[in-house]
């Protein structure tokens, strides 16, 4: 665990890292359109750093991931730079000369973001075969929103196909608990956050069964949506001590240091 201070040092505080936020001026929301303004909101909910792409890269994605890189690298820590790839552009989602993992290589984002049904794209193997197979080979971490999906059974044949890339689906846990629970049991490379879910019951099932807890995060959605609520559950949920960091920040982390960057 990187050491990063309490942004309020007065309250007890377990690091969180936040794995899905935006700063940008679209579609409409004004909270975070600069890194300043989400560090600001980060610090309302003493979340200590944020996984951030920039809105604008939906639009611009060569252009607007350059931009987010510089304000990951200035924001001292607090922001995380996640690169938007869109699968019809490939490795001209991101700026400079090369192929794919010649790009990532270079720019070294924490994690990619992808759009499939906004890209009228399906998620499945055989359309991101030419990006996954590439974050497949360093360990980088996907994201995909649920509402980008067709179907949960996606999940299964992309984390079946792909098993060296950590999938991560980010607000599917509203009222899916039961297509979540054997994803979380049956694939080691699957991922979720619970920013959607404002019950306990589901964590502390988890937790008893010895399933899944090395394999769930904190992610908002801000600024559409604020972490209270996921916080909340996270910290008053009745599982041991270890599985709430793991949850807050520890699996995050330990998915960082698991990128090939340096160990190819």
């Amino acid at each position: 665990m990187r050491n990063i201070p309490s942004p309020n040092p007065d309250r007890p505080f377990l690091p969180a890292i936040d794995i899905d936020t935006r700063v940008g001026v679209c579609p409409h929301h004004t909270r975070t359109q600069t890194p300043e303004q989400l560090i600001a909101m980060l610090d309302q909910y003493d979340i200590a750093s944020a996984v951030t792409y920039r809105s604008e890269a939906r639009l611009r994605p060569d252009q607007f991931n350059a931009v987010m890189r510089r304000d990951a690298a200035g924001s001292g820590g607090r922001i995380r730079y996640c690169c938007i790839l869109d699968p019809g552009l490939g490795a001209h989602s991101l700026p400079g000369e090369g192929d794919l993992r010649a790009r990532l290589l270079r720019e070294r984002p924490v994690a990619v973001r992808v759009e499939a049904r906004s890209a009228f794209v399906p998620f499945t193997p055989f359309f991101f075969e030419h990006i996954c197979c590439v974050l497949n080979e360093l360990c980088l971490p996907l994201l995909i929103p649920a509402d980008e999906l067709d179907s949960y059974d996606q999940l299964r044949e992309m984390a079946e196909a792909f098993p060296d890339m950590p999938l991560v689906l980010l607000h599917g846990a509203m009222c899916r608990t039961r297509a979540l629970e054997p994803l979380l049991r049956k694939l080691p490379n699957f991922y979720a956050d619970f920013g959607v879910m404002l019950s306990m019951d589901f964590l502390e099932d988890l937790s008893r069964a010895g399933v899944g807890m090395r394999q769930i995060m904190i992610g908002s959605g801000l600024p559409a949506f604020v972490p209270a609520g996921s916080l909340a559950v996270a910290t008053y949920a009745n599982i041991p001590l270890e599985d709430r960091r793991a949850i807050l920040a520890g699996t995050w982390e330990r998915l960082e240091s698991e990128i090939r960057y340096d160990n190819l």
